[in-house]
């Protein structure tokens, strides 16, 4: 021991500027929540999708969905601060092979932003990819709207080979990139912004 202590001791390396401004972020982060570092706790918060109903009208498929947005408390703050949130409707259709890797066909996403208006104590919700805005009085609302899909068209029947397997995949993936940049570094392994959900899969009937 005698050996090893006066050789730590003499190490007085300043830490590295990537260090404080870690530390830095950590403490705006804990400033916005308002919660202890050492003592927050994650919730329940997984966003999941539920009921989901694919129709075929004519030679078109079409999907209607309910995502439940269940947001933490972190989040929550951060939206009644006037920080927007986003969020990325994954949507995918697999063609899914018995002797090779499942090959996907066509992938798009449905985009969408909530934002709180303290002026105007309303929520604001755009469809970023159609440019539809609507307005709420209340979070249970704004959240209701953003979770709805209906009729949405995804894929025509003729891309489907009869007797091939199919399935249709969603994903909500929260856009970790669109916060503040103090918070986007330590939001990726905070599990209070952990915001998106896994991919969900269900058989298509042809």
């Amino acid at each position: 021991m005698a050996f090893i202590m006066p050789a730590f001791a003499n190490n007085k390396k300043p830490l590295p500027f990537i260090c404080w401004l870690a530390l830095l972020r950590l403490l705006v982060l804990g400033a916005l929540c308002d919660l202890p570092l050492s003592t927050a706790r994650a919730e329940d918060s997984p966003i999941t999708v539920e009921l989901v109903d694919l129709s075929l009208e004519g030679s078109r498929y079409l999907l209607s969905a309910n995502i439940d947005y269940r947001l933490t408390n972190i989040a929550l703050e951060a939206l009644q601060k006037g920080i927007p949130l986003y969020w990325d409707v994954r949507i995918k259709l697999v063609h899914q092979r018995q002797w090779l890797w499942d090959r996907r066909i066509i992938h798009f996403n449905v985009r969408y932003r909530i934002h709180y208006r303290a002026l105007l104590n309303r929520y604001l919700v755009t469809n970023i990819s159609t440019g539809e805005n609507e307005s709420f009085v209340t979070l249970s609302t704004a959240l209701s709207y953003m979770a709805t899909i209906r009729k949405l068209t995804v894929f025509d029947q003729a891309m489907l080979i009869p007797g091939e397997r199919y399935a249709l995949g969603i994903k909500v993936r929260f856009d970790h990139e669109t916060l503040p940049l103090p918070l986007r570094p330590v939001s990726y392994f905070n599990p209070h912004w952990q915001l998106s959900s896994d991919w969900y899969l269900w058989p298509v009937e042809h």
